[in-house]
């Protein structure tokens, strides 16, 4: 007869179930969204939104052009450098942002586009637009520049606007700005409304290449990067990776369950008898030792496992046990687990 499963083996593989699940569905809704075939203006895409023909047009002609898969904090500042953030897919946190504005401080440029690209820029005054008044508009040159000079008039979908408090408007009309220009220490930032000009159908508009051209600057000693990280291609931080104890969680409640299962069942009774023959060769049962052995749940054993693994694990610490396993040695409990715990 196999043996049962007790109520506390059903607790842990229900606790290991939820947790899986909740992997699962965590790694579903924050999975990296990096695919070829994305309606992203990501320079792998061929679709009408991606810019996959900017790059390509941008080796051609001879620029120093490459796809940047890293997190903004491995920028480095570096005059003659501009990177192109086309629509992003993921917003900085404030310590990303902070490099940002160093490699901008530092001569970089910056080209952002869109509500979530305004992000990105060392000051933020986009704002949304709800109701375009036509997907593809022609704004005009709003101050003279030499990237107003090589393209007197651009074609972009206003899908945003930016303030007129702040920057140097470049392009847009006596109601919006739709293409400023952020000055910020020796570098400067430009931010675009959408990435039209840097899309597939969009680059074929009338004056956007010659706009791409002029802000992007001289080929000759201009580094170009196309930010695929934001666009879910490349390395992830390691803050935005899974702690190990999330892996190891469900594999160690497996484990020791399964090796549990599998060892002889032993006798429900408590008691246990012993009989010794008497000197007559009689057979008489004698009492020589009743003890009571305590009962030890197959729960408790992986229980047990479990806190062995964690206090192994060098960033956990020691942790406090629970009254289950009395046997262990009492210490402080690590706050980096503390959450782990929470969970048993």
């Amino acid at each position: 007869m196999p043996p049962g499963i007790s109520p506390g083996d059903r607790k842990i593989l229900t606790i290991a179930g939820v947790a899986f699940l909740l992997l699962v569905l965590l790694g579903f809704l924050f999975a990296p969204a990096g695919h070829t075939d994305s309606h992203s203006a990501s320079s792998y895409s061929t679709t009408s939104e991606g810019a996959k023909a900017a790059y390509l047009l941008l080796q051609q002609l001879g620029y120093h052009v490459e796809r940047w898969q890293h997190p903004p904090t491995s920028l480095t500042p570096a005059k003659h450098t501009v990177l192109i953030i086309a629509d992003p897919e993921v917003m900085p946190n404030e310590k990303q942002r902070a490099s940002l504005e160093q490699f901008v401080s530092g001569g970089g440029r910056i080209i952002a586009t869109g509500i979530f690209g305004a992000r990105f820029m060392p000051e933020d005054s986009s704002e949304y637009n709800p109701l375009p008044s036509n997907p593809q508009t022609e704004f005009n040159a709003l101050a003279p520049s030499a990237i107003t000079r090589a393209a007197p008039k651009i074609t972009l979908a206003p899908v945003a606007k930016w303030s007129q408090t702040s920057g140097i408007s470049v392009y847009g009309d006596e109601d919006q700005t739709v293409v400023t220009r952020y000055p910020h220490g020796e570098g400067d930032a430009i931010w675009m409304a959408s990435a039209t000009p840097f899309t597939n159908a969009g680059i074929k508009q009338p004056n956007n290449l010659e706009f791409l051209l002029a802000a992007i600057g001289d080929k000759q000693q201009t580094r170009v990067l196309f930010d695929e990280y934001v666009h879910g291609f490349g390395e992830r931080e390691t803050s935005e990776k899974s702690h190990p104890l999330a892996v190891l969680l469900p594999w160690s409640l497996w484990k020791h369950w399964a090796a549990s299962i599998s060892r002889p069942m032993r006798p429900r009774s408590p008691w246990m008898f012993t009989t010794s023959a008497s000197s007559t060769g009689s057979h008489v049962g004698s009492v020589s030792a009743i003890k009571r052995r305590p009962k030890i749940s197959t729960a408790r054993s992986a229980s047990a496992g479990i806190f062995m693994m964690i206090n192994s694990y060098p960033r956990c610490g020691r942790l406090r046990q629970p009254a289950i396993i009395p046997t262990f040695p009492r210490a402080r409990r690590s706050k980096s687990c503390s959450r782990f715990m929470s969970m048993l």
